[in-house]
């Protein structure tokens, strides 16, 4: 495994702070991380015009000279680095709204004394991003099937009562497989699976958010192109739910 790092930070200081704690990551995270250093945006940027696509992450400091790191990371999107994962530092929260044009992956408070142990709790959701856990879990159909899921894959499920009285759940899937009737309670779904961001839009019906879209008038539409009505509540709750989702996966 192989993360190509550029940090950028025209304070020397913290720049070599962030290159200790870079090769104390390797060993911790048993990642072969191949970093270079820039005290300016301008090397940054010459750099990658010499070697495109060639950087996987790029941690900019935001308060440089002459180039600051939210003109360098918009130059660095307009040469075409599109999937450069960008996080910014600096000491000062009011340039976050700043950074969410050029979709910043993340934005960290710069502290002249940040603590290794800080850098890599920062550090674990990107390393996390480039190396992600297997989600697969078992679902076992009404039918006896068993199948191997990924809860990611799943747009939405909605609970139904079979002709026994029976609640089972019918489960919609963005891939190719057919959709599914699995056993079990809505509730019980909820609370194995909830954590892979899936939220009740109505009664007995819960999308996950991977796959919503937009919310037109008093609904939200999903990837698929289902249109599902909402109440008023909902829509606000659900919107709120969203926002917090799209800046955990570092959307915004």
């Amino acid at each position: 495994m192989e993360l190509r790092i550029a940090v950028c930070d025209d304070d020397e200081k913290q720049l070599k702070s962030v290159d200790k704690y870079l090769k104390q990551l390797e060993l911790d995270l048993d990642v072969n991380i191949n970093s270079v250093m820039f005290t300016s945006g301008v090397d940054l940027i010459n750099y990658i015009k010499e070697n495109p696509h060639s950087l996987d992450i790029a941690i900019l400091d935001i308060e440089m000279t002459p180039k600051d790191g939210i003109r360098t990371a918009h130059e660095l999107r307009t040469i075409g680095e599109r999937n450069l994962v960008i996080i910014f530092l600096t000491s000062y929260p009011e340039y976050m709204p700043l950074s969410f044009d050029v979709h910043a992956a993340h934005y960290w408070s710069k502290h002249p004394k940040m603590e290794y142990d800080t850098f890599k709790a920062r550090f674990s959701s990107v390393y996390d991003y480039f190396f992600p856990k297997s989600n697969y879990c078992m679902f076992r159909t009404i039918d006896g099937e068993e199948l191997c899921v990924n809860p990611e894959d799943i747009i939405y499920v909605e609970a139904i009562l079979n002709s026994r009285n029976k609640t089972e759940l019918i489960v919609h899937f963005s891939t190719d497989m057919e959709d599914s009737t699995i056993r079990g309670p809505f509730n019980d779904f909820m609370s194995k699976y909830g954590g892979f961001s899936f939220e009740e839009v109505i009664r007995g019906v819960a999308i996950n958010l991977k796959y919503v879209r937009k919310f037109p008038k008093g609904a939200v539409e999903l990837a698929n192109g289902l249109v599902m009505p909402c109440s008023r509540i909902r829509i606000k709750l659900l919107k709120a739910k969203y926002s917090e989702y799209m800046i955990k996966q570092n959307r915004i």
